[in-house]
């Protein structure tokens, strides 16, 4: 989310992620929150709030597909694929 965050302010392209429906702008802040939240009821520590979101202003593109974003994952990550296929209600 951090990156998602930092390309755009940069001015530097998403299309790849918008084409294939991984993203959507709207979405950023309240993906990375409950991503921080997934991650403290795990034990894990964040510490990188996104603030930066407001500097976007009205840029707002793209639109999620969970099924890809799923299948992005799992090629990804070989754990979460295991997890996964194991049956796993969590990823």
């Amino acid at each position: 989310m951090h990156m998602f965050v930092g390309c755009i302010k940069k001015g530097i392209s998403l299309k790849g992620y918008y084409d294939n429906k991984l993203v959507c702008t709207d979405l950023i802040k309240k993906r990375h929150d409950d991503l921080m939240a997934e991650m403290i009821s795990r034990s894990m520590k964040h510490n990188s709030p996104i603030v930066e979101i407001d500097l976007l202003g009205d840029f707002k593109y793209g639109e999620i597909d969970i099924e890809a974003n799923i299948n992005e994952l799992i090629s990804r990550c070989s754990k979460c694929r295991d997890r996964l296929l194991s049956g796993a209600t969590k990823i």
